[in-house]
């Protein structure tokens, strides 16, 4: 009795195997389909494990210059240079295209005037700060995050060795010691004399910073003081004036 019930199991099982060999579509989805998307995934992120740099995963952002100074260069220059971001130049047509059709998370806008406002900012805190634009897809808030902080990180770089070692600083801090040589009734005089002093001594430490050493080395810099700018983040979509729907992601 139980070798006939274990023979009427294998005739199932057999019979079962046999339609199921014959059946394309539960073959495709039971093998072809699962190592398809293995490979897929296993292509987006690992690549072919050769020993050329890796791209994937690397945040795409367009970088729109529209002061074209050293400065403004520099800061692109360090944020082209992190590992974890993909910088492109665009105009401010391209990069908003770009963010809108989901070719990059984040179009950073640096604005004309950017490198003479954000020097001038170091050592005058009444003065108007540049306004850094970013173009970013708001369902890409993480990497919106993730570019603000490297961008905060590598202007303050930028901007404050040049305004300790390169000729923009040099000549704010003289325009600002021109400005202590008029009377200025809401400053009493010992406190201008005081700032007149400090902002000599900055302009003094700016010009040997930017003479060879001795052993014929570049001088080192000095960095430090507040944020030299502003960001204002702007969401872009597909269509204008719709708002984001966060069931779509």
């Amino acid at each position: 009795m139980k070798n006939a019930n274990l023979s009427a199991l294998f005739a199932l099982i057999s019979k079962d195997l046999q339609l199921f060999v014959h059946d394309r579509r539960a073959m495709i989805l039971t093998f072809v389909v699962p190592i398809a998307i293995a490979s897929f995934f296993g292509y987006l992120f690992g690549g072919n494990g050769g020993d050329k740099e890796r791209e994937t995963g690397k945040i795409e952002v367009r970088a729109v210059d529209q002061d074209n100074t050293d400065l403004s260069r520099a800061v692109i220059a360090g944020l082209g240079s992190d590992p974890a971001l993909m910088v492109r130049p665009a105009t401010l047509d391209e990069g908003r295209d770009a963010v809108r059709k989901g070719k990059a998370a984040v179009a950073v806008i640096l604005p004309k005037g950017f490198g003479d406002a954000a020097a001038r900012s170091m050592f005058n805190s009444t003065a108007k700060k540049p306004i850094v634009g970013l173009l970013h897809d708001p369902s890409h808030v993480g990497e919106l995050a993730m570019v603000r902080g490297m961008l905060t990180q590598h202007a303050m770089e930028a901007v404050s060795a040049e305004a300790f070692n390169g000729p923009t600083g040099e000549r704010m801090l003289g325009e600002q010691l021109r400005d202590l040589e008029k009377p200025n009734p809401g400053m009493p005089a010992g406190e201008q004399e005081s700032l007149r002093k400090l902002l000599s001594g900055a302009l003094d430490m700016n010009r040997r910073s930017r003479e060879p050493a001795a052993d014929g080395a570049a001088g080192t810099g000095q960095r430090g003081l507040g944020m030299p700018f502003e960001i204002s983040a702007q969401e872009v979509t597909a269509r204008e004036g719709v708002q984001y729907n966060g069931y779509a992601h």
